[in-house]
């Protein structure tokens, strides 16, 4: 059941609004119409703090069911920042909602002074001034990779990297096919030198291909070692590494987004 709290902070939005429209897509479940409600609406630059918060409130409503913990997390923030006075308790959300506003409502009290309308664009630092056109952009800052880039990194180096327009992908990718096609290849050779092995009879032959066999065997096992290591790398820089800033903040990877 919708708590009091709850029903009151969505009847006291205009009628129409965008903000209006966002909770009643989150109240009937539609959470990807939320995000795009949500997006759409941040474009406005007439908005006040507060219609902006309702919005953030509403979109990690909606990511907390969709389990994007990071991102639920990081909108309740930003809500609770543009609009500390939003009055929600435990009996107001469910519990998937609750679990991570709790936390954000503890950190920012309720006498937290509210912040210039362009204190959420000012919190990250830019290392040189952006010069961009006189319209609106939002930058996305994902938090952590999505799910389909890591699938695709765990199944073939440098596919997750290439995924999130990381163009040293190719690198990790060619690596490990040139390291692969060498480790089937000395298998092959090994195969080859081993059945010669078995079918010498002459004493010079045995010998011979013996040390052929043994010798691919090594060839074989160093390949294989390599392209192990190779694997491992790739992984560790894709896992130790963020995704890099986009200019489309409707890509479904977990992060949060500024407007400069």
């Amino acid at each position: 059941m919708i708590g009091t709290a709850l029903l009151l902070l969505t009847i006291s939005l205009s009628a129409g609004s965008p903000a209006d429209s966002a909770w009643n897509a989150y109240l009937t479940g539609d959470f990807d119409r939320v995000e795009t409600i949500v997006f759409d609406a941040l474009k406005d630059s007439t908005l006040s703090n507060r219609q902006i918060a309702r919005l953030y409130l509403a979109l990690g409503c909606a990511d907390a069911f969709r389990k994007r913990d990071a991102a639920a997390t990081a909108e309740f923030e930003a809500a609770l920042t543009l609009d500390p006075k939003i009055n929600l308790t435990e009996s107001d959300l469910p519990p998937p909602v609750w679990k991570l506003f709790a936390p954000v409502r503890k950190r920012i009290p309720f006498d937290t002074p509210l912040p210039p309308r362009d204190t959420l664009a000012n919190r990250r630092e830019q290392p040189e001034k952006v010069v961009v056109r006189s319209d609106t952009l939002w930058v996305h800052q994902p938090v952590y990779h999505e799910s389909g880039s890591v699938v695709r990194s765990l199944i073939l180096p440098g596919w997750g990297h290439l995924q999130e327009g990381q163009s040293r992908g190719w690198l990790f990718m060619a690596g490990s096919a040139l390291l692969t096609a060498g480790w089937v290849t000395a298998g092959l050779q090994e195969q080859n030198a081993r059945d010669d092995y078995l079918s010498a009879r002459d004493p010079s032959d045995i010998q011979t291909t013996y040390d052929s066999y043994n010798q691919w065997t090594k060839v074989r096992q160093g390949f294989m070692y390599l392209t192990i290591a190779g694997y491992l790398v790739s992984q560790w820089d894709f896992f130790s590494n963020p995704p890099d800033l986009t200019l489309d903040p409707s890509r479904q990877t977990i992060g949060v987004s500024w407007k400069l």
